[in-house]
């Protein structure tokens, strides 16, 4: 019963190493010392090697891409928006300066043929960040301008950085208008 399982094939036994039975190692001392690398202090003396240099060049990119970043978030605040209406041009111009301040400028220019006045009217500047706490300023253009063609008339507001919210909407109402004439988020 058990000779239907056995091979009945005459098999020879396998030779594990007929495959390596030819290869033979010849092994010379010569040769063994030119392809192993050369030591430390025979290496060529430069400034530093390749894969230090390819670590301060990685190194110097990072410092310079986190610089411009930086830059970018912490930057002052610089804008300048321009409308104009009845020949008037208005001009809102928002710096931030060193020592901390934030100047705010708001100028009239007479682009017009005729004289015009705009003496007497209020500057409202309103502030307001994202919790909806809102800072106002108050600033009037003086009594008895009259513009002449090309000329402009400028009113200031020299604020703190430290009293002012990181960011926040910020609204220019002129005269007694209730709609702000420039309003814009800007970040201080």
């Amino acid at each position: 019963m058990n000779e239907g399982n056995k091979s009945t094939r005459n098999e020879q036994p396998r030779d594990l190493d007929h495959g390596n039975r030819d290869l033979k190692f010849y092994y010379s001392r010569e040769e063994r010392i030119k392809k192993r690398h050369k030591p430390y202090s025979d290496r060529r003396s430069g400034f530093l090697s390749r894969k230090k240099r390819r670590g301060l060049i990685i190194i110097g990119i990072d410092v310079i891409l986190i610089a411009i970043v930086l830059f970018y978030m912490i930057k002052p605040a610089n804008v300048l928006l321009t409308k104009e209406q009845n020949s008037l041009v208005y001009e809102l111009n928002i710096t931030g300066v060193r020592g901390g301040k934030i100047l705010i400028g708001f100028t009239i220019r007479n682009e017009g043929s005729a004289e015009k006045a705009v003496g007497a009217s209020p500057v409202n500047l309103r502030i307001t960040d994202k919790s909806g706490r809102a800072q106002s300023y108050q600033e009037y253009v003086e009594r008895g301008t009259m513009l002449e063609p090309g000329e402009s008339s400028s009113t200031v507001f020299l604020l703190n950085r430290d009293e002012l919210p990181a960011s926040g909407l910020t609204e220019l109402l002129y005269g007694t208008d209730s709609e702000p004439l420039f309003s814009k988020n800007v970040r201080f």
